[in-house]
């Protein structure tokens, strides 16, 4: 029971990354900017809930922040018909950059940063006890309403045929746009929870969660179920990756574990005709 808890919890940030993707997808948006995303809102979590000495203050602004940054970015292409796959690269080389300057700014080094009093292995406990089961229901919410509310479908019909909906009066823009604004929260979710998980922001902690959320769109054929199925399998072999630890097994097949079962998942299941 309790490796099949740890494997829940480690799909977590992988999982959520993969759901904001899923609703960009559909909007006919690559949202490759997720990986950036998910490293700029985990150091805005660690630094403003350091300075405010309030997680939940920290998490919403966090969230603010991120969703404000997209959602100019969004606009900004729709204006000038800037191509968005670049604009999102964009976003990922300012997080990178940014997270960068702020961390020699603020804390006087680029490396780990652990000392918040507030972020200890207590928040990790509460994490795995409380926001892991929010998470799940969260999730499904998401892909209920993706499902059944007039909003998702205009957000589908985005991607598929936006001339209907200008013929209805509606613009695909804003869609586009929303759809950027949500995955956004989703990856500020999934950066905030890889914080709260090792207690400290480390240097590129999305560990690439963010391109591999976009594979797992496509693996889980753009389907809600298909990507939870996707993103657990990646968990139980992220999850054999660290029990393994300490082994004969070398250290560097270990870490790469994780991304090899990704890219075999990839390969073996067959697209959609």
């Amino acid at each position: 029971m309790s490796a099949l808890t740890d494997m829940l919890v480690s799909a977590v940030p992988l999982l959520l990354a993969s759901s904001g993707a899923l609703v960009s997808e559909l909007a006919g948006v690559m949202a490759v900017f997720i990986d950036g995303i998910i490293n700029l809102s985990a150091f805005l979590f660690y630094t403003l809930t350091d300075i405010t000495s309030n997680p939940v203050l920290g998490a919403f602004s966090s969230c603010l922040i991120c969703m404000s940054l997209l959602c100019l970015v969004s606009i900004f292409t729709e204006k000038t018909g800037a191509n968005p796959f670049l604009a999102g690269l964009a976003v990922n080389l300012f997080s990178a950059g940014i997270v960068s300057l702020l961390s020699s700014l603020i804390f006087k080094t680029q490396g780990v940063l652990s000392a918040s009093p507030l972020l200890n292995t207590q928040t990790a406990s509460a994490s795995r006890s409380t926001l892991t089961p929010l998470v799940y229901v969260l999730i499904l919410v998401c892909a209920v309403l993706l499902q059944t509310t007039k909003t998702c479908r205009r957000l589908r019909i985005t991607g598929s045929d936006p001339d209907v909906l200008f013929e209805r009066g509606v613009s695909p823009s804003f869609y586009r746009t929303l759809s950027w604004i949500i995955c956004g929260f989703f990856a500020s979710l999934a950066g905030i929870f890889l914080v709260l998980k090792v207690s400290s922001f480390v240097p590129n902690i999305s560990s690439g969660r963010g391109w591999i959320a976009l594979a797992v769109v496509f693996l889980g054929r753009k389907k809600s179920a298909g990507i939870a199925a996707a993103v657990l399998v990646f968990a139980a072999a992220e999850f054999l990756s660290n029990t393994l630890q300490g082994s004969t097994v070398p250290s560097g097949l270990l870490i790469a574990l994780p991304y090899a079962a990704a890219l075999l998942l990839f390969i073996l299941v067959p697209s959609k005709k």
